[in-house]
């Protein structure tokens, strides 16, 4: 379970990167 929250927020965080990069770069 710990190991999965961990996945799923790196994910998380990935993520918002991604979407923060393209709406700047847009």
């Amino acid at each position: 379970m710990l190991a999965l929250g961990i996945i799923f927020g790196f994910i998380a965080v990935i993520a918002a990167f991604n979407a923060f990069e393209f709406g700047r770069v847009d």
